[in-house]
């Protein structure tokens, strides 16, 4: 399979989830993703698998966006945590 990954898109990934996360006010988001990117950095691997399906990293910017133009906290919340189980599930398999 071809490797897709590229600085560029793992640097305007970063870029996409510090400006959401900032725009929620998510102290404590803002600061687990903090302490995950140098994660992310020591482990290639893992970063390559985040983003490997680009078409889903793209539409997990589209959920997110419609989730904070949608002002439903409690719909963005549950939504969110089924999206990310769906990406941990892909992930790992």
């Amino acid at each position: 399979a071809e490797n897709r990954e590229s600085p560029e898109f793992a640097a305007y990934d970063d870029a996409f989830w510090r400006l959401a996360l900032r725009a929620t006010n998510a102290l404590a988001g803002r600061l687990l993703f903090n302490q995950l990117l140098p994660v992310l950095a020591a482990q290639p691997l893992l970063r390559e698998a985040l983003l490997e399906d680009r078409d889903q990293v793209v539409a997990g910017y589209t959920l997110v966006i419609s989730l904070l133009l949608g002002r439903d906290p409690e719909f963005a919340r549950t939504a969110l945590r089924r999206a990310l189980e769906m990406t941990d599930h892909e992930v790992l398999k």
